[in-house]
């Protein structure tokens, strides 16, 4: 038993280190590659992109993980299907509603930067 958790646990490891260091040099190389601005603007995109995709996941990883891990130890197979259909159908209402915000905060976008820039 010990030996697989420790073979997961250096695995995991190495796998977010090298996740993490390979985000670094790609960071470095667009950030020489765009210049201050460009990369900027390239920072701010992204940004908005992992603060929707949070709202859009609404916290059903850890959920889905831990229930689904429950169900199947007892062999529960039909709340196990409905946690799975409850799932995809909260998933899919957020991510609309998500995207329908991020779509309604172009226009406002703009309009804020206009106004920065009169001034």
């Amino acid at each position: 038993m010990r030996e697989p958790l420790l073979r997961a646990s250096v695995g995991g490891f190495l796998l977010s280190s090298s996740s993490t260091a390979l985000q670094f040099l790609i960071s470095m190389l667009l950030a020489r590659g765009l210049g201050a601005s460009r990369y900027g603007a390239y920072a701010y995109a992204v940004s908005w992109t992992v603060v929707l995709g949070v709202l859009g996941d609404f916290g059903l990883g850890r959920l889905l993980v831990r229930n689904i891990a429950s169900y199947h130890a007892r062999g529960e197979w039909a709340l196990l299907r409905g946690q799975l259909i409850w799932a995809i159908v909260i998933a899919l209402v957020a991510s609309t509603c998500t995207g329908l915000a991020a779509l309604l905060m172009i226009p406002l976008n703009g309009l804020l930067r206009g106004s920065q820039a009169a001034t």
